[in-house]
């Protein structure tokens, strides 16, 4: 890479901070997108932009407008920037990281224990919400780890113990 060369950086939390700082050590430029107008990396970054993650064709047009053309694009601990890192990607050409369907794949834990059990990994049970008589059996004997199905890095994992907790879970789902 050259030294002119920018890399995106997708979200820029706490989390993202000391690879934004990183990058930028290598010479790199960096341009932090976190939808958070007052996200820590905003101020590590040569330039940032404040918008939803998934707003694809409105960040590039923002890029667009600022001349840039990523060389890179990170989304360092963050599994809600897989999906858009993986199509901003694609769409300046950049050949390395995943492609779309790995990239959903990753992010989807039904089709990950789906793909792990068809190789023969044990795994923890998995109960959908549709099947509120079986979690409830379950319940019964153990608490529960509930997860979205959708990854969001650890926003709606619970531990439930009772009925109640339980409803209330699948009603928020």
């Amino acid at each position: 890479f050259k030294l002119s060369d920018w890399i995106i950086s997708i979200c820029s939390g706490e989390q993202q901070v000391d690879s934004i700082k990183k990058c930028k050590k290598l010479g790199l430029n960096v341009l932090s997108i976190d939808e958070d107008p007052k996200a820590p990396g905003f101020k590590y970054s040569n330039n940032y932009i404040a918008i939803k993650i998934d707003k694809i064709d409105e960040i590039i047009e923002h890029l667009k407008q600022k001349n840039i053309v990523p060389v890179g694009i990170s989304n360092f601990v963050s599994d809600a920037a897989i999906i858009p890192a993986t199509i901003l990607r694609a769409h300046f050409g950049i050949k390395n990281g995943d492609n779309i369907s790995y990239a959903h794949l990753k992010v989807n834990k039904k089709k990950q224990k789906k793909l792990f059990q068809s190789r023969g990994v044990t795994l923890p049970q998995l109960f959908s919400k549709k099947n509120k008589s079986k979690l409830k059996s379950f319940l019964m004997k153990r608490s529960l780890i509930i997860k979205p199905e959708i990854s969001s890095g650890s926003r709606g994992v619970e531990k439930i113990s009772d009925y109640i907790q339980l409803e209330r879970v699948i009603q928020n789902a």
